[in-house]
């Protein structure tokens, strides 16, 4: 650079440096070219890292440092020739005695990220260490940043699952824990919880989910998102109980206990004894927000259709018959420890008489109010409550219109049997559920015409219309269902069978 800017300034000065024999015209044009000639600036922009790579073949550890310093710098622009020299700058990070062994680890992860070579890329951004990690809090990660997480996460994860899986696995690499880590403190800076919870579930770190949903502004959101994220995201039935159970304690720490999400969660953790403790609780307590509160839980619990889960929410729900037995039992045995202790004391001639039978205690209003709402309780999770409401629903908001079924069915040909089928599945679908059979009582002998399948068919319809009508259900279809000693047609028979279905 210093010989090409000697040559341009004496090149310069041979052409302002003209013979005497110049006319004047030419002395005055030389001076005004002499005058505009531009000051010579220090030195042209860096076109190439060439000089900054030869820097690396120096003894002088202070001029490697400054190299690796530039060369982090450009990057992005010369990897190309960098990548030519790779070798020089992974020696520098495995030369115990240099002392700038983050900084070369630093150049050559960024060197293999251009590459596409992200797990040697990877496996320096580790040895770079803090240089690494701070790049992570600063205002505005890079491209590289971003990659070499997102490949930092993914590994971790792998290991936490292998770990957990294998207990006597390697330990997980410290430098991956450093930098998840980092990665949480910067979620929790920034406000990203719903993130950091994310990586914490997929990285299986409890006490990471527990720091994230107590650090939140908002914590029954971060609650509702992480149980809604353990149902979707958690494979393994295993880790997914034990994050219920998480949520669980972290929803009873609560200013206002989230009841249903806390039952929901017992449900899914079919945990039955401590879903009806908690109804039990709720029920007993006096009060009428509480009560509803056990109401809407039951419905809640009643719609999951779990039936062998509900029949032993049912079973373990609390009685007064049950505190009252307790009672009985305790003082039954009281009085035999005092019969016991009296017989002792009187050198065993004591006449041992039989115990007068005591009348049994009428109910305390609060026994009979706690019994009925118990009752209640057990109707809602057997399915009947919602079965009638629902019922009641369907038939007082019935708004078919019977003269487009009879206009159907007169407008038909009468021979005609996939038309008289489908006019008999519109009624079903019109009538699902409301009990309202006036077209078939009306029209007996224009369903007789159907055969085989299809009188298999016209048959089910009537249960599909009562739907839902569990104890009169016999009464309903007792004229086509089979009959000791008689028999009817065999496709009648099969539909009301399907119909009772």
């Amino acid at each position: 650079v210093l010989l090409a800017c000697s040559e341009f300034g004496t090149r310069t000065r041979k052409r302002v440096c003209q013979p005497a024999t110049e006319s004047c015209a030419d002395k005055m044009a030389t001076a005004t070219m002499t005058a505009t000639v531009p000051a010579m600036s220090t030195g042209p922009a860096l076109t190439s890292c060439r000089p900054l790579i030869a820097l690396l073949d120096e003894n002088d550890q202070t001029l490697k440092q400054f190299a690796l310093q530039k060369m982090d710098a450009v990057v992005d622009q010369y990897w190309a020739e960098m990548a030519d020299h790779i070798e020089e700058i992974e020696t520098l990070y495995e030369d115990d005695k240099f002392g700038s062994r983050e900084l070369a680890a630093l150049v050559a992860s960024k060197v293999h990220y251009h590459l596409e070579q992200f797990s040697e890329s990877l496996t320096y951004a580790l040895g770079a260490g803090t240089l690494f990690t701070t790049q992570i809090h600063s205002g505005k990660p890079s491209q590289y940043v971003f990659t070499i997480l997102s490949k930092v996460i993914d590994k971790y994860i792998a290991e936490r699952a292998e770990k957990e899986s294998n207990p006597e696995a390697d330990p997980i690499d410290p430098r991956l824990e450093a930098i998840v880590e980092s990665m949480f403190d910067r979620c929790f800076e920034e406000g990203n919880i719903k993130q950091a919870v994310g990586i914490a579930l997929e990285a299986r770190r409890l006490d990471k989910l527990e720091e994230c949903i107590n650090s939140s502004s908002d914590r029954a959101s971060t609650l509702s998102y992480t149980l809604e994220a353990a149902q979707s995201l958690i494979t393994s039935r295993h880790f997914r109980n034990k994050v219920l159970k998480v949520l669980v304690e972290l929803y009873r720490t609560l200013e206002t206990p989230d009841y249903q999400n806390i039952c929901q969660c017992l449900m899914l953790l079919d945990d039955a004894k401590s879903v009806a403790a908690q109804l039990g609780e709720l029920v007993q307590g006096g009060d009428e927000p509480s009560e509803l509160m056990a109401y809407q839980i039951a419905f809640d619990l009643c719609e999951s259709d779990m039936q062998h889960f509900l029949q032993s929410v049912r079973a373990a729900l609390p009685s007064p018959t049950d505190q009252k037995a307790a009672d009985t039992e305790s003082m039954a045995e009281d009085l035999l420890a005092s019969a016991a202790e009296e017989g002792a004391g009187g050198g065993g001639d004591t006449e041992m008489k039989d115990a007068e039978p005591q009348a049994k205690p009428e109910p305390t209003e609060a026994e009979k109010g706690l019994a009925e709402r118990v009752k209640k309780l057990r109707s809602i999770l057997s399915g009947e409550t919602s079965i009638g409401i629902n019922l009641e629903f369907l038939y007082r908001n019935n708004k078919t219109d019977m003269l487009i079924l009879n206009n159907i069915k007169g407008a038909l040909e009468v021979r005609n049997s996939v038309t008289h089928q489908a006019t008999v599945f519109a009624n079903a679908v019109m009538h699902c559920g409301t009990t309202v059979d006036t077209f078939i009582t009306e029209n007996l002998e224009w369903l007789k015409r159907a055969t085989n399948w299809a009188k298999f068919s016209a048959t089910a319809c009537v249960g599909m219309m009562h739907k839902g009508c569990i104890n009169s259900s016999l009464n309903v279809m007792k004229e086509y269902l089979p009959q000791a000693g008689v028999s009817s047609s065999p496709y009648a028979e099969g539909g009301a069978l399907y119909a009772l279905g």
